[in-house]
């Protein structure tokens, strides 16, 4: 699949309806943000993984690509300075009402910003990255993201995210629908997931239509790249002087691939 031709199928067919049918539009803005917030549940051994390398280094700590707050509340209730960061406005409304209702939400400073370009004046004991997207962000921003987060981190401090491994099944296009209950109408959700094998991955395709109240009817569709973990990754950390301190798998049900989190120290920070 190329990189220009974001959609499959079904979903292809959608992208071709005029502008006043369907709207195109990132999957972490309108609807997708609300799906996100009502149907992601963060994994349970990554949570575990990130709150460990804490315990470990306890000081600040930075969340990329925070959402809306998945993990955010859990880091916050360790009782260390959080800062998170995405670059949906949306995500991030979500992720303030999430913190309102934990209760925690002096104990986390949030921020829009570009998570490839952004400086960062801080220094941080960990740095998450949150869900399957460390790898994507990597093939986006390369060596000078890595560089800019080996910057960011204290002598002693760590780069940790969880990865996907290559999917081993549904390798042809592989289709789901559902409904959900929202405020201004049901969302009917339809999502695909097509694996590709160069890059290893997989291309998400999601739409969402919504019949409101008013018998108006919203349509959304969107689509996301999401790179797996592999070889080329480690390469890429190793080649910006980044050192393995921490790995752990946890096993799939024989059709989907194990979860992976990993720890990283950059070298020049301790002094290798």
């Amino acid at each position: 699949m190329r990189a220009d031709q974001p959609f499959f199928g079904i979903f292809a067919a959608l992208a071709a309806s005029s502008p006043s049918h369907v709207c195109v539009t990132s999957l972490y803005e309108g609807l997708f943000a609300d799906v996100y917030t009502a149907a992601g549940v963060e994994s349970e051994p990554d949570l575990a993984f990130f709150l460990e390398q804490i315990a470990r280094r306890p000081g600040r700590v930075l969340e990329l690509g925070c959402g809306t707050g998945q993990a955010t509340v859990r880091l916050a209730r360790t009782g260390h300075p959080i800062d998170a960061v995405d670059r949906s406005g949306a995500m991030l409304r979500h992720l303030e009402q999430r913190l309102r209702s934990a209760g925690v939400e002096g104990r986390v400073s949030v921020g829009q910003a570009d998570l490839l370009q952004t400086h960062w004046e801080r220094k941080y004991h960990v740095i998450v990255v949150s869900a399957v997207m460390f790898p994507t962000f990597l093939a986006d921003g390369g060596q000078a993201w890595l560089a800019s987060l080996a910057a960011a981190l204290t002598p002693d401090g760590v780069l940790c995210f969880d990865a996907e491994p290559p999917m081993q099944g549904h390798r042809e296009p592989h289709v789901l629908a559902r409904s959900m209950p929202h405020p201004d109408g049901p969302l009917n959700i339809t999502q695909g997931f097509l694996a590709t094998e160069d890059p290893p991955g997989h291309v998400f395709n999601i739409y969402i239509e919504q019949r409101r109240p008013d018998g108006s009817v919203r349509r959304e569709l969107s689509a996301e790249r999401i790179l797996a973990f592999g070889p080329h990754v480690e390469a890429e950390l190793v080649r910006a002087g980044f050192l393995l301190v921490d790995s752990r798998a946890w096993g799939g049900d024989g059709t989907t691939a194990p979860s992976i989190g990993q720890a990283w120290t950059a070298s020049s920070s301790i002094g290798c």
